[in-house]
């Protein structure tokens, strides 16, 4: 939530793999115009307290829109040279 305003919902899990003896944590993202969101399950403890840890990532968007305006420069760039 921010505010009164629901911005959605999270499901983190932690999955265990039996054919590979594998215990393996699946991240919850909440992907935003200005950032993103992961929630991921560090530990369950034996008195059953659940650690979770909480990132916000601000500007993630902006790595794939910079690389598009650069690749499309780049492209204008060499058409002029021809």
């Amino acid at each position: 939530f921010k505010g009164n305003k629901k911005i959605g919902c999270l499901v983190p899990e932690k999955i265990f793999y039996k054919i590979q003896n594998n215990l393996f944590s699946k991240v919850a993202v909440i992907t935003r115009f200005l950032d993103e969101i992961y929630v991921s399950i560090l530990q369950n403890t034996e008195e059953g307290i659940l650690k979770i840890e909480i990132q916000k990532n601000p500007m993630v968007h902006w790595i794939w829109i910079g690389s598009f305006i650069l690749s499309l420069c780049g492209i204008i760039t060499y058409k002029g040279y021809k």
